[in-house]
């Protein structure tokens, strides 16, 4: 555009000789026509250009739509050939035997059709229900707990892997899953996917009436008032728990949603299992059943549904007076019910099922495959046979009726086939509270591809939906920003630092369950705020054994490193049984360490008034938890007119193996006996010499000391101080920075004197080696430091 605007040369060269102001004027006359004129084409050629965009859309757009009708055809094709063959072979048999009517020979595969069933199949290849392209699909996850969270994320995983639309996740959540999901999807970046959050406690009253036992407690219940909680504006939703796992694309199921009548409010498969049996079999002493019923389950329609996965018509639900029918039915049959049996066991799906068994009509029943029970006592390999042999019944299969092909107590056959077919199973569903740990051959194979999601890089999850033009989008799913980039040169040696400094990468808080401390608990004021890379792990022990109060750390690693971790803690005899350990994930992104937002992350999710900033490379003295609480009230470290840093002198040891000083007496031996020294006296003095070591030593009371350049000490300060800078990256000015800041706004530095650190050794970290050898590291740290100091000048 600039190139268009310039004045042809031979018109300036003209003006600049013209001598008369006549010419001039003629010259200025014909320059601004030119402008014009040129003005005149740019605006064209820009309307060409738009209009050239429009048709290469409309292109593409036609180009999806034809290759959606030849998929359709492909499959349309494929059923008419099967067809042509079996009747080929019907009249071949018809002429050989002279027989009109003659069927085929037992075991013939064509001895699967008939006319009915051909037609289905024919029309399901045609018109297999599915979303359509760029539709919006709705889906809600009653979340609630640190626990659920964690179990949520490869069900979402495997959503995100498979889908093809844009997504509205709806989590109903309570206070502790609250910010882990939001901080989840924040920093996941997904393309196409908006969030909604809806606090649970205010539902909490209209099921309270309503006992369960179920393992989830009141939270199954929960459930049953979806239209209640989710806006009007959300009409159609697909409910899922979060135990399940998708094997194929989530708008196959959606699509399912085309197909129901005018009654049908809910969409649920049937249960595969012989938990709702009729009341013959429940007092039957020779069914296997009557061992599995601890108690009288609710009435249901023959085996009953599962409501694990269930599609949902809130708009028929709010308008057909949902909230007075299950509860009434719910109220009768609890009135019904013997003494000592008047609760639900399984939840809402007691509830769900008791109301169907009146009012079938509302229900439309889900192909078996689309919630595959994996439950202690699965019915399930039928199921699983009849999809993988193409039966059409699977749409309408029940447990009761269906007799499968093949020999169902050979699951090792079915496995086999299924890793040729995986898609043949939509959902997998881990229903039991025992979960993953059931023993039978579908859940030992379905649990490796739940690891296999687990494990999987989030970040390959981002890709954008390029199926979908951006105006036949809902703008509320419109993409998310990759990264948050900051304004570069494109010529900046530095740009990767800069970009990496303004990337958040993918973080999930709070992985494990943590109960915050009361203000009443005494020496539970203090967090340990540290972050660790993955091969730091077991120094997390260690700290917990000699740490007593809440710690709050940021762990960097990558999905695959997960369930190691889940497993180190479950084994741990220390970490398993502390609630005060709050421990948070922050996912692989790139080659640079980004040391200051692991700090920051932990110190925005500490709970108590006060925190310890330390590396997780150090151990604490003796009872310090208690002891730095009582010198934060002793020192008033709350007076915000005159901040204070306590700084806690830190040491170091070479040996691997050493017996930790039990008080500073002992610590006084060990630094006379050099096995104990200054933390980097020789390395990096200035680091921690304005402690005054010597002075420590000798201290009995706090003493004041002067900030002097590329101090860096751990300190004890108010838990609103201020954050860590996040540009600094891997090795380097990343706490000095941080010490910096703390003397520019007037802090104070006081040191304690009986309590001190110890590091251990450990080889040198991936980042130092990086600054060792690189000089534009060093050279962007250098830059990186300039900038950050300018900001106070």
């Amino acid at each position: 555009m600039a190139e268009r605007n310039k004045v042809p040369p031979f018109l300036t060269r003209s003006a600049e000789s013209a001598s008369d102001e006549q010419a001039l004027r003629q010259l200025q006359l014909a320059q601004a026509e030119a402008v014009r004129r040129q003005a005149a084409f740019d605006q064209t050629a820009d309307r060409q250009d738009s209009q050239l965009q429009e048709l290469r859309q409309r292109h593409a757009q036609e180009l999806a739509a034809l290759q959606t009708r030849n998929d359709a055809a492909s499959m349309l094709l494929n059923s008419i050939q099967t067809a042509t063959t079996y009747f080929a072979s019907a009249k071949q048999r018809r002429d050989s035997t002279g027989s009109q009517q003659s069927p085929p020979p037992a075991g013939d595969a064509a001895a699967q059709w008939d006319g009915a069933t051909l037609v289905r199949e024919i029309r399901n290849a045609a018109m297999s229900p599915r979303a359509a392209t760029c539709e919006t699909i709705h889906i809600v996850v009653v979340c609630a707990g640190f626990r659920s969270v964690r179990m949520m994320v490869p069900l979402l995983k495997s959503i995100l892997f498979y889908r093809t639309n844009p997504l509205h996740l709806h989590f109903v959540v309570d206070e502790a899953s609250r910010e882990p999901i939001g901080t989840l999807i924040e920093t996941w970046n997904l393309s196409r996917v908006e969030l909604s959050l809806y606090d649970l406690a205010p539902f909490e009253s209209k099921v309270a009436s309503i006992p369960t036992v179920h393992y989830s407690g009141k939270f199954g219940l929960i459930k049953l008032v979806l239209a209640n909680i989710l806006p009007e504006s959300v009409t159609h939703v697909l409910s899922l728990d979060t135990d399940l796992l998708f094997m194929r694309d989530v708008a196959h199921l959606w699509g399912h949603f085309s197909e129901f009548t005018e009654d049908q409010m809910f969409g649920l498969v049937e249960n595969q299992s012989e938990w709702y049996i009729e009341q013959e079999a429940r007092s039957s002493k020779t069914t296997s059943a009557s061992k599995l019923l601890p108690s009288l389950p609710w009435p249901a329609l023959s085996h009953g549904f599962n409501t694990g996965v269930m599609l949902l018509r809130l708009d028929r639900l709010r308008l057909r007076a949902w909230d007075e029918t299950w509860l009434s039915v719910a109220m009768k049959e609890l009135a019904l019910r013997p003494a000592g049996k008047q609760t639900t066991q399984l939840a809402d799906q007691d509830v769900i099922n008791a109301v169907a068994l009146t009012q079938s009509s509302i229900v439309y029943r889900l192909p078996c495959t689309w919630n595959l029970q994996l439950s202690d006592n699965s019915l399930a390999a039928p199921c699983v046979i009849a999809a993988l042999n193409g039966h059409d019944s699977v749409k309408n299969w029940q447990v009761s009726t269906f007799a499968p092909e093949g020999n169902p107590s050979d699951p090792k056959t079915v496995i086999s086939k299924l890793k040729n077919a995986p898609e043949a199973v939509g959902i997998v569903h881990f229903n039991s509270p025992r979960k993953m740990k059931v023993q039978n051959a579908f859940t030992e194979y379905y649990r490796h591809l739940h690891a296999t999601f687990s494990q999987l890089d989030g970040s390959t999850l981002r890709r954008e939906l390029i199926s979908c033009r951006p105006e036949l989008l809902d703008p509320a799913t419109s993409s998310h920003a990759m990264h948050s980039e900051a304004e570069v040169e494109s010529d900046d040696p530095c740009i990767e630092y800069r970009l990496a400094a303004s990337t958040k990468p993918r973080t999930h808080v709070y992985y494990f369950d943590y109960i915050p401390p009361t203000a009443k608990e005494t020496g539970q004021e203090v967090t340990w705020i540290s972050q660790m890379s993955w091969d730091r792990l077991g120094m997390l022990e260690q700290i917990a054994e000699r740490w007593s109060g809440p710690l709050s750390i940021s762990l960097y690693l990558n999905d695959y490193d997960v369930d190691d971790l889940v497993d180190h803690f479950e084994t741990s005899d220390i970490l398993r049984t502390r609630k005060n350990i709050a421990l948070h994930l922050v996912f692989k992104e790139g080659t640079l360490f980004p040391v200051n937002y692991l700090r920051n992350v932990a110190l925005d999710h500490a709970t108590t008034p006060y925190v310890f900033l330390a590396d997780i490379d150090f151990l604490p003295s003796a009872q310090m938890a208690t002891y730095l609480a009582s010198m934060a009230a002793s020192l008033d470290l709350d007076n915000k007119n005159l901040p204070k840093a306590l700084v806690v002198p830190a040491f170091e040891t070479f040996h691997y193996k050493f017996a930790f000083p039990a008080n500073k007496n002992k610590l006084n031996s060990m630094l006379d006996a050099e096995s104990i020294v200054s933390f980097r006296a020789n390395e990096w003095p200035r680091g921690h010499s304005p402690t005054d070591f010597n002075k420590f030593r000798l201290a009995t009371a706090p003493y004041v000391i002067q900030w002097q350049e590329d101090f860096e000490p751990y300190i004890l300060v108010r838990r609103d101080v201020p954050r860590y800078d996040p540009r600094f990256l891997g090795f380097g000015w990343n706490k000095v920075s941080h010490i910096y800041e703390l003397m520019k706004r007037g802090y104070q530095f006081i040191v304690v004197p009986d309590a001190f650190l110890i590091h251990l050794p450990h080889s040198p970290s991936p980042d130092i080696r990086k600054y060792r050898r690189d000089a534009t590291y060093r050279t962007c740290l250098a830059r990186l430091k300039e900038e950050f100091q300018q900001q106070f000048s």
